[in-house]
């Protein structure tokens, strides 16, 4: 989730997961136990425990994964707007520049935040959801019951990785000695060329 909200909106990667979320939570409830005991009280102790838990992840990660890319959420953009008009005489933050400043609290605060709701915001002790045999690999089953990537999948990851790239490598990248040309440099006038376009 929270690499997705560095692409799509905070709420539009919420709500992409939350279907997802619920799955795994009502899957993981139905076929563990909690503490050995598998009944309906139990079944439903997880499900409100660990479905409390993935919602606050789901909706936490969101908004720590916002802050990694300059259009993950809104205030960022409207920050280096601002910052623009302030400095005119500066130069602009660039996409790679925000992400190289922003990504590692995203990659720090992303477990601190699991941590965080794992051990004081569960009302179950995570560690006592126990699978039967069999039934410990759960997940790895339903993605590999999903089959291979389809044709229309593959689609729309190339098209979400070309949006990503175009956006990192609008602008000429310096890395030390050498220099990245970006693609806005392809046109008469790059400067008139921004993320939005």
């Amino acid at each position: 989730t929270a690499f997705l909200s560095m692409w799509i909106s905070n709420t539009a990667s919420t709500m992409m997961m939350f279907p997802v979320a619920m799955a795994v939570v009502r899957q993981i409830a139905r076929d563990a136990s909690l503490n050995g005991v598998k009944n309906f009280e139990s079944q439903k102790q997880i499900e409100q425990g660990l479905g409390l838990v993935l919602m606050l992840g789901l909706a936490y990660s969101s908004s720590i994964g916002g802050v990694g890319t300059l259009i993950g959420t809104a205030p960022n953009i409207v920050f280096a707007g601002f910052y623009k008009n302030l400095y005119p005489e500066h130069p602009e933050i660039s996409f790679v520049e925000w992400m190289t400043m922003a990504v590692p609290v995203v990659i720090i605060f992303i477990p601190i935040v699991w941590v965080y709701l794992c051990k004081f915001v569960s009302p179950i002790p995570l560690n006592q959801i126990e699978f039967s045999k069999g039934n410990e690999n759960i997940i790895k089953d339903e993605l590999a019951a999903l089959g291979k990537i389809t044709r229309p999948e593959k689609m729309v990851a190339s098209v979400f990785a070309a949006t990503a790239l175009m956006w990192i490598f609008r602008k000429p990248l310096e890395l030390g000695s050498i220099t990245l040309p970006g693609w806005s440099s392809l046109f008469s006038n790059p400067e008139m060329l921004n993320d939005s376009s």
